[in-house]
């Protein structure tokens, strides 16, 4: 019995292997995913996948333009000046050319690798044929999985149309400004084509006139065809200006932001003596936390909590008496039980404190002890 069922499981097997053999042998299309072992199993790890963008001829083909203009035509087309700013209108104009190619199709694809060996021959591979084929099938004799990702034409057999077309395009220019009292060189970008000549007119010496030749020294318009098809386009413009009163106005703008500016300083200079100040100065209106009369400023004296820690509070004449023997107390002119009675509650617990460091507590020279301490 063991033996029939044996035979019938290498058959099933071997029918299996048999027609995974036939399907690797045929051509590769855009096919199902492969089925694999997770890459947390044994077997999955063992598995390496070589990972390649192909390109497949189709019978398309496509038309487009080229993404470089064979040539390039620019010039300065108008100018407006405003105040200290200058802007240019600069006319870029390119010429592409068509081109004819064929489509491809971008695939994706990923080939795992066989084992025949491992998948045919051992006890756990025989079990998985028979409940999940296919895995067995992709794993044992290595599978192909493809992935469509997009078409395109196939720049490298492009041919030319014959046909061309002209198209704006943005380009980045260097301009050249003469007139002032020097020759001043403005880099603009493509899509602000502005020029600021604040500098150039603070530092000029001024008339009542002053002519500017603005040049731009990088646009392209060699030819008499193109400059017959673009007749308001130049290489360069004449501008003259009365720039005197645009030159008071930028001093008068400097002196207020120098103003500001000095303000500002001397605002933020006082801001940070009163934060140092602050800093080195102690809280005196404040309790805070001390280990002995050192930790408190001029005035103070560290005392203990009444139920822990010890902070500075502010000394009192009768409780905080001066060090030097010399000295007379101060004279006590109000009646000390009605001056002094909230101190004498507040600081009892303290004086319990002192006096029990000295005698032991619930003595008669311990009661003495704190009687004194009370008067």
């Amino acid at each position: 019995m063991f033996h029939k069922r044996f035979s019938i499981a290498f058959a099933l097997i071997l029918t299996t292997i048999i027609s995974g053999c036939a399907s690797v042998n045929t051509k590769d299309q855009y096919a199902e995913n492969c089925e694999h072992f997770s890459k947390d199993n044994q077997w999955g790890k063992n598995t390496h996948e070589d990972v390649s963008i192909i390109k497949e001829a189709t019978s398309k083909t496509s038309e487009f333009y080229d993404s470089k203009p064979t040539k390039v035509i620019s010039g300065i087309e108008s100018d407006q000046l405003n105040g200290s700013s200058l802007t240019l209108k600069i006319f870029d104009n390119g010429l592409f050319e068509q081109f004819s190619a064929p489509v491809v199709d971008v695939i994706r694809e990923v080939k795992y690798e066989a084992h025949p060996l491992t998948g045919t021959f051992t006890p756990v591979g025989g079990v998985v044929w028979m409940f999940n084929p296919k895995l067995m099938n992709d794993y044992t004799f290595g599978c192909t999985e493809r992935r469509f990702l997009r078409s395109e034409p196939d720049e490298t057999k492009k041919v030319k149309t014959g046909k061309s077309e002209w198209k704006d395009i943005q380009r980045s220019h260097k301009i050249s400004i003469s007139g002032f009292d020097k020759d001043y060189e403005f880099n603009i970008d493509a899509n602000m084509k502005m020029v600021d000549l604040s500098s150039a007119i603070l530092n000029s010496p001024l008339s009542k006139n002053t002519t500017l030749k603005i040049t731009c020294l990088d646009c392209n318009l060699a030819s008499v065809e193109e400059k017959s098809l673009y007749p308001n386009i130049k290489m360069d413009v004449v501008l003259t200006h009365d720039f005197r009163a645009t030159k008071l106005a930028l001093i008068e703008t400097q002196k207020i932001r120098a103003v500001e500016a000095e303000k500002a300083k001397s605002e933020q200079t006082m801001r940070d003596k009163e934060i140092a100040k602050q800093v080195s100065t102690p809280k005196v209106n404040a309790a805070s936390s001390c280990t002995n009369d050192f930790d408190c400023p001029t005035g103070y004296s560290c005392r203990t909590k009444p139920v822990s820690g010890a902070e500075c509070k502010w000394k009192s004449p009768v409780y905080d008496p001066p060090n030097t023997a010399t000295t007379q107390p101060p004279e006590i002119t109000q009646n000390p039980a009605t001056t002094y009675d909230e101190p004498i509650i507040s600081n009892l617990e303290e004086i319990k404190t002192q006096c029990a460091k000295l005698f032991k507590p619930k003595t008669e020279k311990f009661g003495k002890c704190v009687l004194e301490l009370t008067k």
